[in-house]
């Protein structure tokens, strides 16, 4: 996607925004388009990575306990999976990780859930906000091409970044994000490795 388009989507999605009726769904659709045609992974990569992510979800949606007593964001890159979330209990925590152990083709896991009590909708929301205020920043700094290779998310405040990036460019993501207001914390777990 060139760079006119990236631009007229982004202030489409912004006077939305501004005018209050923009949905969550629009924006991780947008962001889904952008980081697509950024990504520095290959097609059959990309589709390896997305396949994994479909297994990842349906097996976790079979389980009623984990459905009802957790909440689990996954991301995968090149095979490597990171989790975020909360599971109420440390045993459910135990069983949502032999799962994804259970999952073919899953190179590393970085596991990030916390064990406490799901997070509201009211917080997803503002995660969700938090996330777009840090794709906008990273949007229109001058290392937007490779600030936009970076997978990120907001989960309860914590913020995640995942992938690929080079030092230089991890040390420029982290400094925008911790300019970003309502950030508790940020949690590295990129690769400098291609």
């Amino acid at each position: 996607m060139n760079f006119l388009l990236q631009k007229k989507i982004f202030f489409i999605l912004l006077f939305l925004n501004l005018c209050g009726c923009i949905s969550t769904t629009i924006i991780s659709s947008a962001t889904i388009i952008a980081k697509t045609s950024s990504d520095s992974r290959s097609l059959g990569e990309q589709i390896d990575d997305f396949n994994i992510r479909l297994k990842v979800l349906y097996s976790l949606s079979k389980d009623q306990e984990i459905k009802k007593k957790a909440r689990i964001i996954s991301r995968i890159y090149k095979k490597k999976i990171i989790l975020a979330g909360q599971a109420e209990s440390y045993e459910i925590l135990k069983k949502i990780v032999k799962k994804i152990r259970n999952i073919q083709y899953i190179k590393t896991m970085h596991n990030q859930i916390r064990v406490q009590k799901p997070i509201s909708k009211k917080r997803i929301l503002y995660d969700s906000l938090i996330t777009a205020k840090i794709y906008e920043k990273f949007f229109f700094s001058k290392e937007r091409k490779e600030l936009l290779k970076i997978i990120f998310f907001t989960e309860n405040q914590e913020v995640f970044l995942f992938g690929y990036a080079d030092q230089k460019i991890e040390k420029i993501a982290v400094q925008i994000i911790n300019r970003i207001s309502k950030v508790k914390k940020i949690i590295v777990a990129t690769s400098n490795e291609i």
